[in-house]
């Protein structure tokens, strides 16, 4: 009998992970030095209207944005649509784009949602 607890105690999975919040639809930025603080940032996704991103001087060194979308839009509609982002720091203007793609949830604190990485280039 004992031989038994030990297998089933060996076989159950109790491991607890701490996730923190999920981003769910996300983007990010490449090719934009660590050093550059922007000024005003804004994020255009398919033919839906241009956010201003909240923050715009942290937006550099957080890595992965939450995508800016309305309520209203199906997120499995926008795979293969375009994110533009703009980024001013005042004396430049950094620009570039990406395709959206859709990432499903692959470990226990992963989240699924539409991902972008947007490769950056000095325009001024």
């Amino acid at each position: 009998m004992t031989l038994v607890l030990l297998a089933l105690t060996a076989c159950s999975n109790d491991d607890t992970y701490v996730c923190g919040a999920c981003l769910g639809s996300s983007y990010s930025l490449t090719g934009i030095p660590a050093d550059v603080t922007a000024a005003t940032v804004t994020v255009c996704v398919a033919d839906l209207q241009c956010t201003p991103v909240p923050d715009p001087d942290r937006i550099n060194s957080l890595g992965s944005q939450s995508l800016p979308l309305p309520d209203y839009v199906r997120q499995h509609a926008l795979v293969g649509e375009t994110i533009r982002v703009v980024f001013e720091t005042g004396s430049a203007t950094w620009s570039g784009e990406a395709t959206l793609s859709w990432h499903s949830k692959e470990g226990p604190c992963d989240c699924s949602g539409l991902r972008g990485v947007v490769q950056m280039a000095n325009t001024r």
